[in-house]
């Protein structure tokens, strides 16, 4: 084999490995293993964030909610769809979109089947990533539920008559379902800098001795609803999905 090809072949190694590589893998913390955060300062540094938001239960206060026994399946299809997408005039793959973007997972599921998942960072499907808005899904279950339980009279009651301790404030005399479209028309900043609107909000509850999850301030209000007259149909809603413990 001549010192030509010995150097292609090198290259071609080189190109595919750099290929599947996620961006920024040494700035969020590969060489260390991707740590979690000692605490939520910490958690949102860059060396850090990667562990933390597969992990955030063990550094912040949370609540746990047991796996379902008969937990409802979720198996993969055979063969896997391959998923294309167009971008700035250039056609590209779901490894492509890993290769790019700081995703530790994209999971894609249809019809009751995952058709296409990707990791990134060391993720694996076992471990607990941080939901974000998706909680917000989750809340709008509940309340869904709650009210054909009869549990909640209307999607059009105030939060107040549910949870006194919202009485007299803007979320309290906002209509549940405006809650749940986040159409309070309160004023709200939420750009992640240390002194907006949610970290006000989150350093308050703090100080009152509870957690808040990130669903928006109105979803909050709105899952405060749930779980005031629905916590009992909610937590055996949750069971029959959860394959692994949860929390949040």
């Amino acid at each position: 084999m001549s010192v030509r090809m010995l150097l292609a072949g090198a290259w071609l190694a080189m190109y595919a490995a750099a290929a599947l590589a996620a961006p920024d893998e040494q700035v969020l913390g590969r060489e260390a293993g991707y740590p979690a955060g000692a605490n939520l300062q910490q958690a949102y540094q860059q060396p850090y964030l990667v562990g933390s938001f597969s992990a955030m239960d063990s550094i912040a206060p949370s609540c746990r909610q047991a796996p379902a026994a008969q937990p409802v399946p979720l198996p993969a299809a055979d063969p896997e769809t391959t998923i294309h997408y167009r971008y700035r005039n250039g056609n590209w793959t779901l490894d492509d979109y890993m290769a790019h973007q700081r995703a530790t997972a994209v999971v894609v599921v249809k019809d009751g089947r995952i058709v296409a998942q990707r990791f990134n960072y060391g993720r694996t499907p076992q471990m607990r990533m941080l939901s974000n808005s998706m909680a917000k899904t989750v809340v709008a279950l509940g309340i869904l539920k709650a009210l054909e339980l009869g549990k909640i009279g209307s999607l059009n009651d105030h939060a107040e008559d549910y949870v006194p301790a919202l009485k007299g404030t803007l979320y309290g005399r906002t209509q549940l379902v405006n809650l749940l479209r986040m159409a309070s028309g309160a004023r709200f900043t939420e750009d992640y800098t240390p002194n907006d609107d949610r970290a006000i909000f989150v350093r308050k509850l703090r100080r009152e001795g509870t957690l808040a999850v990130h669903t928006g301030v109105g979803r909050d209000a709105a899952g405060d609803a749930s779980d005031a007259h629905f916590g009992q149909e909610r937590d055996a809603l949750w069971r029959g999905v959860v394959a692994a413990h949860g929390s949040w």
